[in-house]
């Protein structure tokens, strides 16, 4: 199996898309607007799959950690299999993340071996950074 040589990295996540102070009125706003139906897009197969997760340093600033499949070559192995390679990562980190939805779910199918699918990830990922980001603003 090809390895990435960029497995894992954190990036910062800039707080200017998550309040409309600039304008004013107070509220939330980011790119997390999800349809409830998870479609079947019927995309060719990923060559790697990632998940992306939210935390907070202890600073208090939110930052992302991206954790990458060991498995980067498409059809190699399935898409499930890729998304349990990036979970035992994400697993092994597992402390510095809040207990969101998102994050129990990725726990539950860590714990029972449970393949998922590309939908089902983004809206773990994105329930989990909603979770995390307003976390961070109390």
């Amino acid at each position: 199996m090809a390895r990435a040589a960029w497995a894992t990295h954190h990036v910062w996540f800039s707080t200017s898309n998550t309040t409309y102070a600039a304008s004013g009125p107070p509220g939330f706003g980011d790119y997390t607007v999800l349809d409830p139906a998870v479609r079947d897009t019927r995309g060719g197969a990923p060559g790697a799959v990632v998940i992306h997760a939210t935390y907070i340093d202890t600073a208090g600033a939110l930052w992302v950690r991206h954790y990458l499949s060991d498995c980067v070559i498409q059809g190699e192995i399935s898409v499930g299999e890729k998304l349990l390679e990036a979970m035992a990562k994400l697993h092994a980190d597992r402390s510095m993340f809040l207990s969101s939805p998102g994050m129990l779910a990725y726990d539950a199918q860590y714990a029972t071996g449970r393949e998922t699918a590309p939908g089902t990830n983004k809206r773990q990922q994105i329930s989990h950074h909603i979770y995390t980001t307003l976390s961070s603003m109390i």
